[in-house]
């Protein structure tokens, strides 16, 4: 067929070439969703710490919460990318404006392990290093093509009255974000597990509860 041949077949049936375009353009649309990096929540692995007050600087009904959230980020691309920070909110009382501003992350003091048995089980984190030479266990946020990296960050909320986090079946509900360095972010929402047992906390993580107790590591309402 010659170009002058293709050209009149085209001219001839411009609702099939229509048809085509759309198809094409809809399949191209659809790749690209279908390529979105994805992040999940592992809400199995994942809890919340809880500690109440009385009062703190004038102050009443303070909730203090340690969300320690494992979750995963999901290069299904041919490109590599590049995490570059998580921030989370969570649902309050407040009838108005029900989502809490968010948090971001703050430093483990030390690697989640779990015993099992004789041993013990370390667990992979975001972005910190330890002098464990387990480097292995620490992502970077740098992800290749077809791969994930998944591992704990870890927050810290310090507020009071309703701006506390509304407990549901001892829940709390978070929203969850990764922003990468090509301007894109990934969500995800679950509801994570309360608990308030200290002891099993500084086993999980030693030295977390110094780390809670410091002024640094609060996220506080602006008003």
């Amino acid at each position: 067929m010659t170009l002058a041949d293709l050209i009149k077949w085209v001219e001839a049936h411009p609702t099939t070439i229509g048809i085509v375009l759309f198809a094409l353009a809809g399949l191209k649309i659809f790749k690209k969703i279908t390529l979105r990096s994805k992040l999940e929540i592992i809400d199995t692995a994942s809890l919340c710490f809880i500690e109440e007050k009385d009062e703190f600087e004038d102050h009443k009904n303070l909730v203090r919460v340690a969300f320690l959230i494992n979750a995963s980020v999901r290069n299904p691309s041919n490109e590599k990318i590049v995490v570059g920070s998580f921030s989370l909110s969570y649902l309050t009382k407040r009838s108005f404006r029900a989502w809490s501003q968010n948090l971001y992350r703050r430093t483990l003091p030390n690697r989640p392990r779990t015993k099992m048995g004789s041993g013990v089980k370390y667990s992979n984190v975001f972005f910190t290093n330890y002098p464990d030479d387990l480097q292995s266990l620490t992502m970077n946020g740098v992800i290749d093509p077809k791969e994930y990296q998944g591992g704990y960050i870890f927050f810290v909320s310090f507020t009071w009255g309703t701006w506390n986090p509304r407990f549901v079946n001892e829940k709390i509900k978070i929203r969850f974000q990764a922003k990468l360095t090509t301007g894109e972010t990934c969500k995800d929402s679950a509801s994570i597990r309360i608990t308030k047992d200290r002891d099993f906390i500084e086993n999980f993580i030693p030295g977390i509860l110094d780390q809670i107790d410091h002024h640094t590591s609060w996220g506080i309402p602006n008003d």
